[in-house]
């Protein structure tokens, strides 16, 4: 039974903030590491090592699809932010690499492999953004929920220290004891 909205929900999901980085891989892969250095590459790791860094890294592109994207909070705006900047840094680490693959930067280990860590400056503000999935709740209830209790819980912490335990003297309190209980 699909939602009200149909699939339109899911069109707003943090996988589409992999979408250049998925495109840039396929359109530049060639040109940054032939494909016999690929076969090179792959020679000496043990096949079972192969199959796990495949498997992980098709989770990790694949489940951002599968949360909501939401940029609510001042956590998740800096988090968009940290995003986008470590993005930047990945494509710059690629387009040092293709444009000047002679360099100091391009021949040193950090350099090379800058395609391979860069990745850790925006991945996780990925899970930043993505702490929820769309599957479970209609229409992304799961995400309004979330973001109600966390504004209850701030609201909670705010309070004095000596309000968040059992208060009698709130209006609430005076009905419960003149009526005798809970209605």
């Amino acid at each position: 039974m699909t939602t009200p909205h149909g699939y339109s929900r899911y069109a707003r999901s943090c996988g589409l903030l992999l979408l250049p980085a998925i495109a840039w891989n396929i359109a530049f892969t060639s040109t940054l590491m032939p494909a016999s250095a690929m076969a090179e590459f792959w020679r000496d790791i043990p096949a079972p090592l192969v199959f796990t860094e495949n498997a992980l890294r098709a989770v990790v592109f694949a489940l951002p699809f599968a949360m909501p994207l939401h940029s609510v909070t001042q956590r998740e705006r800096r988090a968009l932010t940290v995003f986008a900047l470590g993005t930047f840094v990945y494509f710059a680490s690629w387009v040092a690499l293709m444009s000047w693959p002679q360099s100091a930067w391009s021949g040193s280990v950090l350099g090379s492999l800058a395609p391979a860590w860069t990745p850790i400056l925006w991945l996780p503000a990925l899970a930043v953004l993505g702490q929820r999935l769309f599957w479970g709740t209609p229409n992304g209830a799961c995400c309004r929920r979330a973001h109600s209790e966390a504004r209850s819980a701030r609201r909670l912490l705010k309070r004095p220290l000596q309000k968040r335990a059992f208060d009698t003297s709130g209006p609430r309190w005076y009905r419960l004891h003149q009526t005798g209980g809970y209605r």
